[in-house]
């Protein structure tokens, strides 16, 4: 079964698209900040630690 549901004038498309793309611009500033704190081997080690619990959880046994 299929439900369309009218949505026309529910979604200013400007604004919207407006957003997204500082959204898109906020997130490239922060992609080589992110990206030098990964390569750093200290940066890793020191939250390696942190995200441990996590890994375990998540990984198959």
């Amino acid at each position: 079964m299929e439900l369309l549901v009218p949505m026309a004038g529910l979604i200013d498309v400007k604004a919207e698209s407006t957003h997204l793309q500082k959204e898109i611009e906020k997130l490239s500033k922060d992609l080589p900040r992110v990206e030098s704190k990964l390569n750093n081997p200290k940066f890793v080690e020191m939250h390696r630690l942190k995200l441990s619990p996590r890994k375990k959880i998540n990984s198959p046994t």
